[in-house]
Parts: C-alpha cells; structure tokens; sequence
C-alpha cells in the first residue's frame, strides 16, 4: 500500500497523472486570438504569399513538433494552419502537449477544430483554449473560412459558412472533414456542395482521411493534408488566379492548382 502511494505521488509531482477525461484545465486561453494578433496584417491589399497547411497531430504530437522545426526554416511561409484533430481523445494532457509543440513555432499557428478535439472534455477544452469553433479572418483581402464541420460532435453550421462566403470574392475554406467523408447526411452533403459552387471560394482544404488527395470540383480545388507523420506538411501558394498547393515532407512536391 505505502509503495502504490509512493507511485501515484510521483506521478502527481512529474504531472504525468490524467485525474479524470473529463478533466478541464487548459494551459492556456483565447490561442486562436493571440496568434490571428501576431499575423501581419498591415497591408490589406491583395499580394501573393504561402502558408503551410498540416493536420491530425493526434497521437503523434512529437511529429507535428519536427514539422513545426521544418515550417520555422520556411522564410517565405506567413503562417501555419491545423485542419483539425489536434487530439486523439480530447483530454486535457494532449492539449498540454500541443500547446507545448506551438511554443516552438516561429509564425502564427492557426487552427479549425476536429471530430477527435470534441471527444470526452475535448469541446469545453479547446473553446477555452483557443475560441470560437467557427470563424474566419481576412489576410491580404483574402477571407479564410475557418469551419466546425464535425457532425457526430456538434451541429454543423451551415447558415455560418453560406453567410460568410457571400462577403468577399476571394476565399478559402479550411475544415477537418472533406467533402463524402461519411459523417454529414445525404441532405447535409447536398446543401454544402451547393454552397461549394459559389464562384467566390477559391480553395477547400481538409485533414482527417490521413492520406493525401488532389481533385477538382467545378474548378474548385479540393484537398486533403497528408496525416503530420513523418512531418508531412502541404504548402499552399496564393496568386491572384487561384492557388498551387505542394505536399511535403523531407522535400516538396506539385500537388495540383486551381483558378475559379
């Protein structure tokens, strides 16, 4: 008995001790605020510019740390963006862990939530830590849509995501879940690919399936972020026609681009 208690103090002490999934004490608050107020935002007219995308670090959060190492070495990358899954099951220590690996990162990390982030304490979790779980912000007059489209862990919203590609011609969607991943009704699909024909999205980029995959919709570019193993990353170029998008890893490689 007095050795299991040894045990257990110990592992208190090294904060290693998960006390409960439903434990709510994020090591910080309001990331995706502070992040979007380190983002240069001074010029607000419209010039080219990269940034890299990633995802579902879940699990594997010492890879996303390497690709955070590679993405600092990026001099002509603005910023980073995580297209969900930040966590596997939501608990508070992998929030710990992720904000740990941020701390690290030399640009703005901006990220959506995904279907894993709302697990057990996950929603309350990521609200206090980073925000709203739907938002979008302007960076060189282009809007990026960032979108809770996790049905199974919260009612998406689609009123949000039609409102807010009716405000600006040049917009990209960043959302855990791509297009058919299995998860919305067939009702739900055709309302959002309704939506997705609107002329002013130039770009729809998703996580979640842990593969990489290009495809054209209407001319809409569609992508989905190879998992951040192996410090997979994509970088996505913005022009005044459209967007190139190069997946990465040890070197980069032309993925696909898409003009509307």
């Amino acid at each position: 008995m007095k050795l299991s208690i040894l045990f257990l103090l110990f592992l208190t002490s090294c904060g290693s001790l998960e006390y409960s999934p439903w434990q709510s004490d994020p090591p910080t608050r309001d990331l995706t605020a502070k992040h979007l107020a380190w983002l240069d935002r001074s010029n607000d007219s419209f010039t080219p510019f990269k940034f890299v995308l990633s995802g579902d670090s879940q699990a594997v959060i010492g890879h996303f740390d390497n690709m955070i190492q590679v993405s600092n070495a990026l001099s002509d990358i603005d910023f980073v963006t995580v297209a969900g899954d930040l966590t596997d099951l939501g608990f508070n220590k992998e929030f710990e862990l992720f904000n740990k690996a941020l701390k690290n990162s030399n640009k703005p990390v901006i990220t959506v939530v995904g279907n894993h982030d709302g697990l057990n304490n996950g929603d309350k979790l990521y609200t206090q830590m980073f925000g709203p779980l739907n938002y979008t912000f302007m960076y060189k007059d282009v809007k990026f849509i960032m979108w809770n489209n996790n049905a199974y862990e919260w009612q998406v919203d689609f009123d949000f995501l039609e409102t807010e590609l009716k405000s600006n011609t040049r917009t990209i969607l960043i959302a855990h879940q791509p297009p058919y991943a299995g998860t919305l009704t067939p009702t739900q699909e055709s309302r959002w690919r309704e939506i997705r024909k609107n002329p002013n999205l130039i770009a729809s980029l998703h996580g979640h399936q842990h593969r990489q995959f290009f495809s054209k919709e209407d001319g809409l570019p569609i992508f989905i972020v190879e998992r951040v193993t192996n410090s997979n990353f994509a970088i996505v170029e913005v022009t005044s026609s459209g967007v190139k998008i190069s997946g990465c890893s040890s070197l980069c490689k032309f993925v696909g681009e898409g003009e509307r």
